[in-house]
């Protein structure tokens, strides 16, 4: 799934390439002379076929013909006659990944590729898994920097099938033990989305989607967060109204050795997530919710505080085990003030590993009381001083229960 376009100059050994590659190196044939409106004619033959946004094609087309009337491409220096197209269809596309530069090596190597090679849905090639290998797969660095912050640096998202994602998984595997971790981008030029999507997808819930590729005049491509990952994922929250704004404010749930674990209750549980955290972005700090001492937190969810528009004002939901009491509850807590415990538990009539889809809507609550969701019809009925307030209510799923159940008790807590 290589997702970008390759042109060739055919007279001029010439190629247009996303992303932009290095320059010649020293050894590279001295250029030839070079007929520069040949190579125009393929430019603008190519990106007319090719070109990602048919709208911006004809203004590219009028840009290239502007240069040629003009005289403009009339050079016989190869190098010099790339400058000018960049320059030109930068003026119009503003588009970083579309460029060009002169090296015959690339182009005979590219011109000597099987038919099929580089298509969109083309398996790695032997070299592309040689080069991957060579390099780590991109990953060039991993190491523990103090206050068991994890490091890596990745300096190229490339992709070889399987290879590429087990030196991910063992990366993967190394950050998640750290309290903080640290991905180091600075050197990366791109790559493969197939190494993009495997690494994105460790830190997004399954099926999320990542991208959308718009490629020529085909439907729109749709690229999501993978279903299964070998080394787990590394799941945090953040306030969804500032999920592409700078943000101050993260939430996870992690687990905090300072706080009691009772295994005579709870039994000798291998690890457990005892505590949602609100991390602070800008001053280090960490606001703690602890669950108690017989329980472990699934991942959280963030709600935003009807009302107000501040970065992380809101709540945090999510499922607890209860070892002790063999029974999962559902919290709710205040993201600004966690540190003052829930500030409603809802005892769920079944135990659960895994809660995926599960939406009561809105309900409002004054006193004990329950909710019953109708997994036919989606309606909510209550009782005591639970009620339902709005919201698009839908059945619950659970994973690894007996059966399903979709009523909830709750209970004031004193």
């Amino acid at each position: 799934m290589l997702r970008s376009i390759v042109l060739l100059g055919l007279a001029s050994s010439a190629a247009i390439a996303a992303p932009a590659r290095a320059q010649p190196t020293a050894d590279t044939p001295a250029a030839a002379s070079i007929n520069g409106r040949a190579v125009v004619a393929d430019v603008r033959r190519i990106l007319a076929a090719n070109y990602v946004l048919p709208d911006m094609r004809p203004k590219l087309d009028a840009v290239l013909a502007k240069g040629l009337a003009s005289g403009r491409y009339d050079v016989s220096d190869p190098a010099e006659l790339a400058t000018r197209i960049n320059t030109d269809l930068a003026s119009v596309a503003h588009d970083k990944h579309l460029g060009m530069h002169y090296d015959p090596r690339e182009q005979a190597g590219l011109a000597a590729r099987p038919a099929g090679a580089g298509a969109d849905d083309a398996p790695p090639s032997a070299d592309d898994i040689r080069e991957a290998t060579r390099f780590n797969h991109g990953i060039t660095e991993l190491k523990v920097l103090p206050g068991n912050i994890r490091y890596m640096n990745y300096q190229g998202f490339m992709w070889a099938g399987p290879k590429t994602a087990e030196a991910l998984d063992n990366a993967m595997r190394f950050l998640r033990d750290g309290d903080a971790i640290i991905i180091d981008l600075r050197q990366n030029g791109g790559g493969s989305p197939e190494a993009v999507q495997y690494l994105v997808s460790h830190f997004l819930d399954p099926n999320r989607k990542i991208v959308t590729f718009y490629m020529r005049g085909d439907p729109a491509s749709p690229l999501s967060s993978l279903a299964s990952l070998p080394a787990g994922r590394m799941v945090g929250k953040v306030d969804p109204r500032f999920m592409t704004l700078p943000q101050r404010y993260a939430f996870t749930s992690f687990a905090d050795p300072s706080r009691p674990f009772d295994t005579a209750r709870a039994g000798d549980v291998a690890r457990v997530s005892n505590t949602y955290g609100r991390f602070d972005l800008h001053n280090g700090t960490i606001d703690r919710y602890f669950a108690g001492e017989t329980h472990s937190l699934q991942e959280c969810s963030f709600v935003p505080r009807r009302g107000s528009d501040a970065e992380g004002d809101g709540y945090l939901i999510g499922v607890a085990s209860n070892f002790a009491e063999r029974r999962s509850e559902l919290i709710v807590a205040d993201a600004q003030h966690l540190e003052d415990g829930d500030i409603a538990r809802v005892i769920l009539p079944a135990q659960i590993t895994k809660l995926y889809d599960m939406d009561f809507g809105f309900v409002t609550v004054t006193a004990a009381g329950t909710a019953v969701l109708d997994s036919n019809s989606g309606n909510v009925t209550t009782t005591g001083g639970v009620v339902f307030a709005g919201g698009l209510p839908h059945a619950a799923q659970f994973e690894a229960a007996e059966i399903m159940i979709s009523e909830l008790k709750i209970e004031m807590l004193p």
